[in-house]
């Protein structure tokens, strides 16, 4: 379900939902907000309802989605032969199963793969199961992808940001490699 569906149903879920409150409001005679106005009520419910849609973690999980197209990581020892070993640029996602923002990037990262097979490397880190990596590549938070060339971090992009962002990154890397 893309995110445009997700807040399209929750905003008309909320905007129904609130329509009733409204209305019933203005049965009981209560003299509250909605009673002055009695668009506000069904707006404020349609708000509300397409920021729940948003932030509800519905969707694939992103081990799920990752594991078709990355290598899943959990140890120092892993990362230096997949990583720091690799002839070819390494795309390393730093993500916890918990993570909003990580599974509305996962699908993204899925695409990159595939886009860039045989090219780039894609390898995705739970910092939750590798504590030991998160510090030594000073990761502060849920996503961040760190590129790699060389053996060496090329690129650090925190949080989640737009596809292009990531493919441009990744052509730079091809480039320096």
């Amino acid at each position: 379900m893309t995110t445009l569906v997700r807040i399209l149903i929750g905003a008309v879920a909320g905007l129904i939902v609130g329509a009733l409150i409204g209305r019933l409001a203005r049965r009981k005679g209560q003299d509250q907000p909605v009673k002055a106005d009695p668009l506000r009520a069904p707006l404020l419910g349609a708000l509300l309802g397409a920021l729940v849609m948003l932030m509800l973690p519905i969707g694939n999980d992103p081990t799920e989605t990752l594991a078709e197209h990355t290598e899943q990581i959990t140890t120092m020892q892993e990362f230096t032969s997949l990583v720091i070993d690799s002839d070819k640029p390494v795309l390393v996602k730093f993500y916890a199963t918990w993570c909003g923002p990580c599974k509305l990037l996962a699908p993204s990262i899925a695409k990159l793969s595939q886009e860039y097979q045989g090219r780039i490397v894609f390898v995705s880190v739970d910092g939750d199961q590798a504590p030991e990596l998160m510090r030594a590549y000073e990761v502060p938070g849920y996503p961040t992808v760190l590129i790699f060339a060389d053996g060496k971090v090329v690129r650090r992009i925190e949080g989640y940001r737009k596809i292009s962002i990531y493919r441009d990154a990744l052509e730079a890397s091809i480039e320096q490699s």
